[in-house]
């Protein structure tokens, strides 16, 4: 019986890290994407998606699809493919929204285990 509740505690826990909650990242963290030979800052990340700061003569655009998105998390590289959902002013730049499209499982596997340790060490430093 406590394996059964275990194992649905982790079920739990990943559907809270994968569609609840983004996980706000800084500058130390070191983690970025690049989009058409240019890297941007990652501020916050979850399985799904991704919010970067861009400036706004940067060509991107609200629903543009994007074939190649390298995201680097310390030292692993993932390739995945996405669209910009939605850019929003945030002082001199802009947060751009992209949604993760296409994602294996074991770069999901990865975003999971990256996301899982970020928050604890978030969590643990507070």
């Amino acid at each position: 019986m406590k394996e059964k509740n275990q194992s649905q505690s982790e079920q739990v826990n990943n559907k809270i890290i994968r569609h609840v909650y983004r996980l706000p990242l800084e500058g130390k963290d070191q983690i970025t994407i690049d989009i058409n030979k240019t890297r941007y800052e990652v501020i916050n990340l979850e399985v799904n998606g991704a919010g970067i700061l861009v400036n706004d003569d940067e060509a991107i655009s609200i629903g543009q699809q994007l074939k190649v998105i390298i995201l680097h998390l310390g030292d692993d590289q993932i390739k995945l493919q996405g669209r910009v959902v939605h850019i929003s002013p945030r002082d001199f730049q802009f947060i751009c929204g992209i949604k993760f499209e296409y994602v294996s499982e074991e770069n999901r596997k990865i975003l999971i285990d990256f996301l899982r340790r970020q928050k604890k060490n978030l969590f643990l430093n507070r």
